[in-house]
C-alpha cells in the first residue's frame, strides 16, 4: 500500500484500501454480540481452604443479571480491629462467627 501512495491520490487509495479488505475477508468482521457471546465462560474452583474462586466472562445482560441477582446477597465488610493479644482474637473470631449466619 505504501508503495501506491506515490503514485494514487487519497480517493483511488481508498478504493484500492476496500478492495484489498474484500479480497483478505470476504465475510467482513465479526460483529461485537457475536464475538462477546462466543468469548463467554465461567469457572468456578474450589481452594483448599474450602472457600471458592469465581472468573470469567459474560456478555453485557447476562452480567447485569447476575449481578443484580448477587449485589443483595454480598455483606459489607467488617472492619476488623488491631489485634493486640490472643484473647482479643478470639473475641473477633465469636463475634464474626456471629455476623456470618
Amino acid at each position: 500500500m505504501t508503495s501506491y501512495a506515490t503514485e494514487f491520490g487519497p480517493r483511488e487509495l481508498r478504493r484500492i484500501g476496500t478492495h484489498l479488505v474484500e479480497v483478505i475477508n470476504p465475510d467482513g468482521s465479526v460483529p461485537r454480540d457475536r464475538l462477546n457471546f462466543d468469548r463467554r465462560n465461567v469457572e468456578l474452583r474450589q481452594n483448599s481452604d474450602g472457600s471458592y474462586t469465581l472468573n470469567g466472562r459474560l456478555t453485557g445482560p447476562v452480567g447485569a443479571a447476575l449481578f443484580s441477582v448477587l449485589q443483595p446477597l454480598a455483606r459489607p465488610r467488617v472492619e476488623l480491629p488491631q489485634v493486640a493479644t490472643r484473647r482479643s482474637a478470639v473475641t473477633t473470631d465469636a463475634e464474626l462467627t456471629k455476623y456470618s449466619r
